[in-house]
């Protein structure tokens, strides 16, 4: 897919009159309406059926990454960059090395060297009220029994630092135990019966017949195989478990479904011993128009004694309680015509109510 969205059109890098890269991502119906009418000069095209919803354009994504390129081409980076921001449309543009050099965020530092002074990129970090000092670069050779003692110092366990005054101090450095890595869960093992698979089964109106050993279960079955079990003591007020333990201590209190990618390589069959282990495998902080965000990727590996048989990303996010009243809902569009439907009437065996 490169840089392209599965379930997103458009959703990508286009290129301008004058070959400057922009990255784009239509998320919804509005900013597809505003980039056709604003950006592109097409305000009919939303109109077009193979365009007029996001399934209809990833159905029909070759054609439209064509369109929006067509009039991309037609158009300078400056043009573009100005019709894109007064569009209020997310954009991006794709950078060179050449471009990063002159980029104005790009901090420079000058140290001296045996050929002169010279200018490079500085550090990323920076530490407030603390500002930091480059020495020279040393010549070949320069410093070569210092280099020598600072490396079986620290093969010892050692920190090595050379003062002002060329004397060299040092301090233990503790060494740690075990490599360092995310928050990981235990892993926890559970075997898939043949109950398990004839309630999903029924579950998901599927036949249900007499599982026996060996039998594939449904697709979803992991997802009830293997869970963490925690007491209510333990539970938050949204009923999610209390955070701190596995999942990190985000101070935001609502707790969202963003996303999420399954791959399946194996079939989970009645009777496999089915092993989960989750692991933290990112945290990155946003804000967005309702306020901080905190999007937690979640990395699940579902094994058998086959090998893997599954990997699931899941996608949390944290956000705060908005105090602003909701703005009033836009009446939604007809849905489009349907090549199958399928109908199922609620009844209460199908319902259920919590009372507390």
């Amino acid at each position: 897919m490169g840089l392209a969205h599965p379930s997103i059109a458009p959703y990508g890098v286009f290129r301008s009159k004058d070959g400057k890269d922009i990255l784009i991502s239509i998320q919804s119906e509005r900013e597809w309406k505003k980039l056709c009418a604003d950006v592109l000069g097409q305000p009919d095209l939303p109109s077009d059926p193979r365009f007029a919803s996001m399934v209809e354009r990833v159905r029909h994504r070759k054609l439209t990454d064509t369109t929006v390129g067509a009039s991309f081409a037609a158009m300078t980076r400056n043009e573009l960059l100005k019709r894109l921001s007064d569009a209020d449309i997310a954009f991006a543009e794709v950078n060179t090395m050449a471009d990063l050099a002159v980029h104005p965020h790009l901090r420079r530092i000058e140290v001296d060297t045996p050929a002169g002074p010279v200018t490079y990129p500085a550090p990323a970090a920076m530490v407030v009220g603390e500002p930091r000092h480059y020495g020279a670069v040393p010549g070949i050779g320069e410093r070569a029994d210092t280099a020598k003692e600072k490396g079986q110092g620290q093969a010892q366990g050692k920190d090595i630092s050379v003062t002002d005054q060329n004397v060299m101090t040092e301090k233990a450095r503790p060494r740690p135990s075990a490599p360092m890595d995310r928050p990981q869960h235990p892993s926890r093992r559970q075997s898939s019966t043949a109950q398990l698979t004839k309630g999903l089964r029924a579950t998901l109106f599927l036949p249900i017949g007499e599982p026996k050993p060996g039998d594939a279960a449904p697709f979803t079955v992991h997802w009830c195989l293997a869970q963490p079990v925690f007491p209510m003591s333990e539970l938050g007020p949204d009923g999610h478990p209390t955070r701190g333990g596995f999942l990190p201590p985000v101070p935001l209190p609502r707790r969202m479904w963003a996303g999420g990618e399954i791959e399946f390589f194996d079939s989970l069959r009645v009777g496999d011993e089915v092993t989960r282990t989750s692991r933290i495998a990112d945290v990155t902080m946003k804000s967005g128009s309702t306020g901080v965000l905190c999007f937690v990727t979640v990395d699940h590996l579902i094994t058998t004694p086959r090998g893997t048989a599954i990997r699931e990303r899941h996608d949390i996010v944290y956000r705060d309680v908005s105090t602003a009243p909701a703005a009033p809902a836009k009446p939604a569009a007809p849905p489009p015509a349907a090549q199958h439907r399928e109908s199922h009437w609620p009844i209460p065996s199908c319902c259920f109510v919590i009372r507390r």
